[in-house]
């Protein structure tokens, strides 16, 4: 008859898990412009600009209509986020 002795594994006590593991400082993604984030607000916004410009020539109402709408957006926007 074979008898075989199985090792039970010793389970981690609290002493053996550390309380605060040790977090590695996140490395630089090569791939992610970071210092851009500004650049690219500053685009969006005369972006945006530039289109309402667009439309007041060709339509008064419709510029109209595109800053009320933006305006109602923004207010929305912050509203939602102080929630």
């Amino acid at each position: 008859m074979n008898t075989r002795i199985y090792q039970i594994s010793q389970v981690p006590t609290d002493e053996t898990i550390p309380a605060n593991p040790s977090v590695d400082a996140p490395q630089k993604d090569p791939l992610i412009a970071g210092g851009l984030e500004n650049l690219i607000y500053v685009g969006a916004f005369l972006l945006i600009i530039g289109v309402v410009t667009l439309i007041g020539f060709l339509s008064n109402r419709l510029e109209y209509a595109l800053i009320f709408a933006l305006t109602l957006s923004f207010v929305l926007i912050a509203f939602l986020l102080t929630l």
